[in-house]
Parts: structure tokens; C-alpha cells; sequence
């Protein structure tokens, strides 16, 4: 049996949390806007998580401001 060494399940729940609250601060915004808005780059499925967490957070910072 092999052991599963792929990506830490632990990151879903954070990134869930960010894109709620990016997404809470401006609710009209649709989600496909929100995810094309804040990865910033037209090739979505290269993004790795950690920099697409810090882009969702940048713009946090943005739109808190």
C-alpha cells in the first residue's frame, strides 16, 4: 500500500476562510470574479496555493482600505 505524500489537506480549510472574507467584503462580486480577481494571471490552474493565499490576502488588505 503506498502512503499518500500529496498536499496538506490542512491548507483547504484557510483557504476557504480567505476567499469568505475577500468574498464578504464585496458580496455582489461573483465568484468566478472574485477567484479571476484576486489570482491576478489568465492561467487559474497554475496558481500554486500559497501564492494564490497571498493574493486573496492582498486584496483583503486592498478592500479594507
Amino acid at each position: 500500500m503506498c502512503e499518500y505524500n500529496g498536499r496538506d489537506p490542512e491548507r483547504i480549510d484557510l483557504m476557504l476562510e480567505k476567499l469568505s472574507e475577500a468574498w464578504k467584503l464585496y458580496p455582489d462580486m461573483r465568484f468566478g470574479q472574485l477567484i479571476a480577481t484576486c489570482a491576478k494571471t489568465s492561467n487559474i490552474s497554475g496558481v500554486e496555493d500559497e501564492e494564490m493565499l497571498k493574493d486573496i490576502e492582498k486584496y483583503i488588505e486592498i478592500m479594507k482600505k
